[in-house]
């Protein structure tokens, strides 16, 4: 909870046996300890968006906190409620709560209006705390009674549950030799053209990756990963959930070698030690391992800081120097990007 419907977790926490249910619970009520949870990712606290990716969260941790030997992944699930409830100050916008339930087959939302001067802070935390009991029960099926009529329900479907285990690699998908890995939020234009410039060059199909996981941002929840996958054809998709290009080689590359097509700003990353926990050594270590795997990279470059960088202006080490190949800026260039696109 991000503060309203906070009384829930007290009516919980109140029931004998709940220890034996409740595996923990988080109440990041600032901005910033909400912005630990979801990293670069939320860009309001009270929303469906933040709900969704809060309750995914809490599933991925009771899945880490559980004990799966002796406990079905059908019986854990993730909740979460955000609000904006009446305070001490005028609001300007809509006084609601965003609820989502998250279980191994389902990710249900729950949105819920107040309206302003209607009832006091106490009064709509009452009620939010029966329509939290009444959302989880619904879903849970351990009740046939529907949330309260402010509450409107909008249900989505999961795919298979084994995916979000990320304490596991998973490959779900076609499987090749060439990987265009990007989040692809959205795909475009220039990811496709990429593709076409690679597969020409290499005589071979390039398989799109869409990774779950990320080093530096929070994973994509269901209805994400759902959204995003539909851009692909199915036979051109892999779903992982390996966010090192490390443990990508060894996922897909299944003991043989592949190649994964990047663009030079995702390259910079991959042998920067501050992607590895500020680790020179474990950036060593995890380019050794790439090269004893005869993981390869075709490189293209783009613009930063307005300059057209490509992989001569980048100080590669020797240990993957003969594994890179770039992409001149005659053979292709294209400046778009997701964020300008999402921006506009």
């Amino acid at each position: 909870m991000t503060g309203g419907g906070s009384g829930y977790l007290n009516e919980l926490l109140a029931e004998p046996g709940a220890s034996r249910t409740v595996l923990d619970a988080q109440v990041p009520y600032s901005w910033s300890a909400l912005a630990q949870l979801l990293p670069n990712e939320v860009t309001q606290a009270c929303s469906a968006d933040a709900a969704r990716r809060l309750a995914f969260s809490a599933l991925n941790r009771a899945l880490v906190l559980a004990d799966l030997d002796t406990q079905s992944i059908a019986n854990l699930f993730g909740f979460a409620c955000t609000a904006s409830l009446t305070t001490d100050r005028e609001k300007r916008g809509t006084l609601r709560a965003h609820i989502c339930v998250q279980t191994a087959s389902s990710t249900q939302l729950f949105e819920v209006r107040f309206k302003k001067d209607r009832l006091s802070r106490r009064q709509q935390e009452a009620k939010l705390t029966s329509i939290c009991a009444d959302s989880t029960a619904i879903v849970l099926g351990l009740s046939s009674k529907r949330p309260d009529v402010d509450a409107i329900e909008t249900a989505y479907t999961n795919v298979s549950p084994e995916m979000y285990r990320l304490t596991e690699p998973i490959a779900i998908g076609n499987h090749g030799s060439v990987y265009l890995p990007g989040s692809f939020h959205p795909l475009h234009n220039g990811h496709r053209e990429m593709n076409a410039v690679v597969s020409k060059r290499k005589n071979v199909a390039v398989q799109y990756e869409l990774c779950i996981a990320n080093v530096d941002k929070a994973s994509l929840d269901v209805m994400e990963l759902v959204a995003r996958q539909k851009q692909f054809n199915a036979e051109e998709l892999v779903i992982t959930n390996t966010p090192r290009f490390v443990d990508k080689a060894t996922l897909l590359g299944q003991g043989g070698e592949c190649t994964f097509v990047v663009g030079i700003d995702t390259f910079m990353r991959i042998i920067d030690p501050n992607y590895y926990d500020g680790s020179t050594f474990q950036r060593n270590q995890a380019l050794e391992a790439m090269r004893e795997m005869a993981t390869r990279f075709v490189v293209f470059g783009r613009v930063a800081n307005g300059r057209f960088l490509t992989l001569a202006d980048v100080p590669v080490p020797q240990s993957i120097r003969p594994h890179c190949e770039a992409v001149s800026e005659t053979e292709f260039r294209s400046d778009l990007s997701s964020t300008q696109l999402r921006a506009q």
